[in-house]
């Protein structure tokens, strides 16, 4: 017997021992959590995305329903490392609005897998197909403000992970879970990398369906057309924080206009970007009123330039902020009519009620004016008339 194998064989001799003095009959959760072998049952797939299949099981253990992700049967085992990177990315970014994972091991025929929490709801997708269909229960459950809401929690997400040397680089609204009661979740972290290290050794773009047509195209190109950066078009571009601020940017366009930022086939989309050619919401979408500053905070987050764009995810969200609480935003630049305007909108009840105020002082003043005037005009007819009777 080798010296492993002996020390296997004690440990379990001293596990044995000390569970001798346990009475099993009065722990009937610790009996049944000891004789659990099948920890995940009842498996029901969900979807699949390339390589990658999520089916929803149920946890033995923890007596929950999860998700668990693994690999197609016949994956080659290339794609083994590159699928529990991504685990083991998601996992290190602890935050309320980024999915969280459970489990990373091994299941059936050595297949890596990882579970997570079963997202329930839809995504922002969803959300906004079905508003651009006109469907009234979503048009009045998720107005304007409501995805600006969505999307601020999507940018605490982003900028928590920027804090940690994290980019996404596939952010879009299919990747951004929203739940019946306010849950936000940025899902699908498969192309995500940490700044400063190579991770295109292995080629984790096979793990988002919407790529697969068009890697036969653009084998170079890691992303969603319609929400990639310039430079994640251009091969050998850099990418870095600003990647995922210009993503950022195209859901906010598509949130002000239900209509992603390009339109057409794929080809035309990546030659639109490529080249720069967006047009504001504003023009894009004349009839969904699309607030001026809005458009100018989307442009900027989308400008061709990366140094165009904002500094930071923290920046962005700032603007958003601004102008949900009635503040002008840099981007629009706006004047001091806007200002005084904003201020009025802010103020709106204060100002309505010193203008009152200000018109009874004036209204007081007014009459006061009026009647020492006339006292004076009567003091002086009396004046007169004396002197007149005097005469």
């Amino acid at each position: 017997m080798s010296t492993s194998n002996r020390r296997v064989k004690d440990l379990l001799n001293l596990y044995d021992v000390a569970m001798g003095d346990i009475d099993l009959d009065s722990a009937p959760l610790f009996t049944s959590l000891k004789s659990i072998d099948d920890r995940y049952r009842e498996s029901d797939f969900l979807i699949a995305g390339g390589m990658k299949r999520i089916y929803r099981v149920f946890d033995a253990v923890s007596e929950r329903y999860v998700a668990l992700a693994k690999l197609h049967e016949n994956a080659p085992s290339e794609y083994y490392d590159s699928f529990i990177r991504e685990a083991r990315l998601t996992a290190k970014l602890e935050h309320p609005n980024i999915m969280t994972i459970h489990d990373i091991g091994v299941i059936d025929n050595e297949m890596p897998y990882f579970t997570m929490e079963l997202k329930t709801g839809g995504t922002l997708d969803d959300i906004l197909q079905k508003r651009k269909n006109g469907d009234e229960s979503y048009l009045e459950k998720y107005p304007r403000e409501q995805l600006l809401e969505v999307f601020l929690k999507v940018c605490d997400a982003i900028s928590f992970a920027h804090s940690k040397g994290v980019i996404h680089l596939d952010l879009k609204p299919a990747n951004i879970q929203v739940g019946d009661f306010g849950e936000v979740l940025v899902c699908d972290w498969g192309l995500g990398k940490v700044i400063g290290v190579d991770n295109d050794t292995l080629d984790s773009v096979v793990f988002n369906s919407d790529m697969l047509n068009d890697m036969t195209l653009h084998g170079h190109i890691k992303g969603t057309p319609g929400y990639m950066a310039p430079e994640q078009i251009k091969e050998g571009g850099v990418k870095n924080k600003q990647t995922d601020i210009y993503a950022l940017g195209c859901i906010l366009y598509t949130i002000l206009t239900d209509e992603c930022p390009v339109s057409g086939k794929t080809a035309e989309k990546l030659d639109m970007v490529s080249k720069g050619q967006i047009q504001a919401p504003q023009q894009r979408a004349p009839a969904k009123d699309v607030p001026l500053a809005l458009s100018a905070v989307t442009m900027k987050a989308m400008s061709f330039n990366s140094e165009e764009r904002y500094g930071s995810v923290e920046g962005l969200g700032r603007e958003v902020h601004k102008y949900m609480a009635g503040f002008a935003t840099q981007a629009e630049d706006a004047g001091i009519g806007k200002q005084i305007s904003l201020f009025w909108q802010r103020n709106k009840q204060v100002c309505s009620i010193l203008l009152l105020s200000l018109a009874l002082i004036v209204g007081v003043i007014s009459f006061s004016v009026l009647q020492l005037k006339a006292s004076r005009d009567a003091a002086l007819e009396a004046q007169l008339e004396a002197e007149k009777n005097l005469d």
